[in-house]
Parts: structure tokens; C-alpha cells; sequence
């Protein structure tokens, strides 16, 4: 008796696996599937990835506190293409600031 339950356990995973495999063909309702691309998509979709980022700081604002001037600046990820335009610009969570002395 105590050998029959790890060959039990072992044909419940057998069992389990087989139909984890079968399910994995199935179209669920509601879920649209594209099995193809359209050539357009594919092709902006690789540009974007080909096209490396630049880390650049933008002038956020200027502030006056306390007798000082600050300038707070944000970090950008700039995307360009190869005229050298901004495809897309992200912006960071990291800023600089400079303070200066009235």
C-alpha cells in the first residue's frame, strides 16, 4: 500500500500535465488572436527598438527660495530618428538641481 501512492501522485501529475497541454491550443471567448502582424506594425515596431535612447535633463522651472535661485531640471529618455527629430521623449523620475546665489 505504501508503494501505490507515489505511483498514484505520479499519474495525477501525468494526468494534470496532459491536460494543462490540451487546454493550451484553445481559443478563449472574448480574447481576440492574431496570428498575423500586418508588415507596417512590425516594421515601426522595430525601428522604435533599433533606435537607441539618450538621456537628456530638460528645464523644469525656476524657483527663488531663501535668497537662492533654482533651477530644477528633469531627465528625459529622447528617441530620434535618423534626421535626427524627437520620436518620442520619456520622462524619468530623476531630476538636478542647480543653485545659485542672488
Amino acid at each position: 500500500m505504501k508503494s501505490a501512492f507515489p505511483i498514484i501522485g505520479l499519474l495525477a501529475v501525468l494526468l494534470f500535465v496532459a491536460m494543462q497541454e490540451g487546454n493550451a491550443g484553445t481559443i478563449h471567448g472574448g480574447v481576440p488572436i492574431y496570428e498575423e502582424e500586418s508588415n507596417a506594425e512590425v516594421d515601426v515596431f522595430q525601428q522604435a527598438e533599433q533606435v537607441p535612447a539618450s538621456l537628456e535633463y530638460q528645464l523644469e522651472e525656476i524657483r527663488e527660495k531663501d535668497g537662492y535661485t533654482i533651477e530644477v531640471y528633469r531627465e528625459y529618455e529622447i528617441y530620434r530618428n535618423e534626421n535626427g527629430t524627437i520620436v518620442k521623449m520619456i520622462p524619468t523620475d530623476h531630476y538636478n538641481y542647480l543653485r545659485y546665489e542672488k
